[in-house]
């Protein structure tokens, strides 16, 4: 049951856009509106 969980609580984890909440917390910006609208590296 605990891996079941752990498998859950990663994916989760892993599907939030930490780049863009980064980016609107300090600065205001929507990546995927700026660049290359891409929320990686190659923005």
């Amino acid at each position: 049951m605990r891996d079941i969980v752990l498998v859950a609580a990663a994916y989760l984890l892993g599907s939030v856009p930490f780049g863009l909440l980064i980016a609107r917390v300090q600065g205001g910006v929507d990546l995927r509106r700026v660049g290359s609208g891409n929320i990686g590296a190659t923005n």
